[in-house]
């Protein structure tokens, strides 16, 4: 069965699981076997019997995992524009194999979009380059924000982590 945390409480070591069957479930701490405490509104996987939920886990993403074998875990996608959260679930649904579709604003305003994202590294390497290759590098740089935006962006807003482009 699965379902999300509705609420755990530490003190009482016992939390409320509604199935996707929208019943409720009764879960004791002992019965939690993820390595991360359980949260409200976590997806959770678990066995149900007669009310109670056993053996929960915290139900896996379709999202690969990054060089260090961790999971990615759910996407926090609150307070993005919508054309943001379509592309970041893409992206995360496809295991990150897809990398975002051609991101226009990326393209016109290069560094400054990506300042006001906060991917400063992107934005200072964009820079550096530009100055060491004479302004051709800013070309470059241009049609690299173009390309690779939504994964930028991506990857700060979700693993926050910067890039160099």
């Amino acid at each position: 069965m699965k379902g999300v945390i509705l609420e755990f409480s530490v003190q009482k070591s016992e939390g409320l699981i509604t199935g996707d069957d929208d019943k409720r479930y009764r879960f004791a701490a002992a019965e939690w076997r993820a390595t991360e405490p359980p949260t409200r509104g976590m997806r959770v996987d678990f066995d149900a019997q007669d009310g109670v939920a056993t053996v929960i886990y915290r139900e896996l993403s379709k999202a690969t995992v990054d060089s260090a074998q961790e999971i990615v875990g759910e996407l926090d996608l609150k307070g993005l524009d919508q054309y943001y959260q379509e592309e970041f679930k893409k992206i995360h649904e496809s295991g990150e194999t897809y990398r975002g579709k051609w991101n226009w604003a990326a393209f016109l305003f290069g560094g400054i979009w990506a300042l006001t994202k906060g991917a400063w590294v992107s934005a200072l390497t964009a820079l550096v380059v530009t100055f060491v290759t004479g302004g051709l590098g800013a070309i470059v740089y241009w049609f690299v924000f173009g390309i690779r935006g939504n994964y930028i962006y991506y990857t700060l807003h979700t693993k926050k982590k910067q890039l160099f482009g």
